[in-house]
Formats: C-alpha cells, structure tokens, sequence
C-alpha cells in the first residue's frame, strides 16, 4: 500500500492511494474533523489528566482512611473481663448465722445478723476488709446439777456484736468477669454479749453461771460481688465463723460425774448474708 501525502488546497487534508478499491487506485480524502481546531494542545491534556489522577487518588485515600475504623471496629472481640478502677468499697448486709451453742446448749443460738463493711483494695487481686455485725438472740439457762434432758430452766437474751479484719483474694485479679467478681477470704475478730447477766440467771448457783465474755473469732468463707452499675453492687457472702465457749465451773465438778468435760469448747457453724455495697 502506497501513502502519498498531498495538500490540495486544504490544510490538514492528506491523501491514501488505495490499490485495492474496485481493481484500480482510488485517491481518499479525509479530513480532520471541524472539533479538532478546538483541541487543547497536547501538555494541556497530560496536565489535565495528571490532576484528574491526583483528585481520584486522594479521594480514594480518604475514603480508605473513613473505612478502615470502622472494619477494624466491625473485626473487635468484646471480652468478658473488665477492669475497675476504684479501690473502696462501702456497703451494709443482712444474713442467717447457725453457730453451735455447745454440748450442754448454753451458747447463743442462730438467729439473724445485720452489719456494715468497708474494704481497701490493695492491689491485685488482694483487698482488706473491716466488718461489724450484730446478732440478736438467745441462750439458754442450763442447770449441771439436773438429770440430762431437764437441765434447761429458762432463756435469757443475747445480743452478740463482733468486729473482724478479712483479707480477701479475689479469683479474677482486679477484674470481673461477665460483671461478677469471685473471692474467698480469711478473717480474725473479737465478740462479744452485750446484754450481760439476766435476772434468768440468778435461778442458778454462781459457778453454774454461764459468761460469753469476749471471745477471739476466727473465719473462713468466699462469695462473690455482682456489679449492677459502674458504682452499685450486690454481694453474697457464705462462710464458717469459730469460737471458743469457756465452761462453767460447776459443769466441771466432779461430783457430778459430767465426764469428758473441758474448760474450753471450740464451736463452729456456717453464716449466709446478702447486701448491696458503693464502689469508690
């Protein structure tokens, strides 16, 4: 094929010699088209599609950069575990003691305990607790020189309060999990009765006379806390309080043959209680 390039009068017009259109060569005239006078010159198309580039990219960029949050939010696995941040606690409980009263029932009975609390988070997962409780109730008035089975004669109130120090180990750190927080605890304390004597009491000869005094408490337990707010929480609590009652001295006298008889009697039994506590 044959380019011949011609100018006939009209610029821009250029010729083809084709060979092959009907057996003989038949000159072609193209023109360019009217529309390419008004074409920018070539650097003004490559700057012009340079910042069309440019523009795209960067609103590409910033789309990606909107995106990438929110896939990343949409990718998180919320735990179950949750740290607090405070390190006080303040709150009341109400409960059901069943301590033991002792071989011969002289001792306090069970009966309903009310008190207050205040813990210090000390870090980790160890805090130190301060309670005081207050336990309404009765005892018994035993008479040692009566047969087995008749030695009761009357009842005398007993109002027993009992201050304690507990050091609390708390299963999950300085964390809850699911919003509950699992411990178990270890305590030492003091009781005592604070009704004193009974005019129930003057049935019987002094050294038949039994005296609560103030008895060194010892504890062991656990429980759990649940927090219904950032601040609120209610709290469970089960477990064993120990102390000693003293005997007696006419339960000791050997006359009355009462044998296996120590001065001393360790008593023991489990305490349940619920209340609600401020985190601070």
């Amino acid at each position: 094929m044959a380019f011949l390039l011609n100018l006939p009068g009209v610029p821009g017009a250029v010729n083809w010699k084709n060979p092959v259109a009907h057996g003989r060569q038949r000159p072609i005239a193209c023109r360019f088209s009217q529309a390419s006078r008004y074409r920018l010159p070539m650097g003004a198309e490559i700057e012009t599609m340079m910042a069309t580039r440019f523009h795209f990219q960067i609103s590409l960029t910033l789309f990606l950069l909107v995106l990438s949050p929110l896939h990343a939010a949409g990718q998180t696995i919320p735990s179950s575990y949750s740290f607090f941040q405070t390190r006080q606690e303040a709150g009341v409980f109400a409960g059901s003691t069943n301590q033991g009263t002792g071989r011969f029932e002289y001792g306090p009975k069970p009966g309903t305990t009310f008190g207050a609390r205040y813990t210090l988070h000390l870090g980790g997962p160890f805090g130190l607790e301060g309670v005081v409780s207050y336990l309404p109730t009765t005892r018994n008035i035993v008479d040692p020189s009566r047969d087995e089975g008749d030695r009761v004669v009357g009842e005398a109130d007993s109002e027993l309060m009992s201050a304690d120090i507990r050091l609390r180990f708390s299963l999950t750190g300085d964390r809850t999990w699911r919003g509950v927080h699992p411990f178990v605890l270890l305590g030492i304390g003091l009781g005592w009765d604070m009704a004193g004597k009974s005019i129930q009491d003057e049935l019987l000869l002094p050294d038949d006379r039994f005296e609560f005094g103030t008895r060194l408490n010892a504890l062991f337990g656990g429980g759990a806390r649940w927090f219904l707010t950032d601040r609120l929480m209610a709290r469970g609590d089960v477990f064993v309080n120990m102390y000693q009652l003293k005997t007696p001295r006419g339960f000791l006298d050997p006359v009355r043959a009462l044998t296996g008889v120590g001065e001393k009697e360790w008593v023991s039994g489990p305490t349940f209680s619920l209340g609600l506590a401020w985190h601070f």
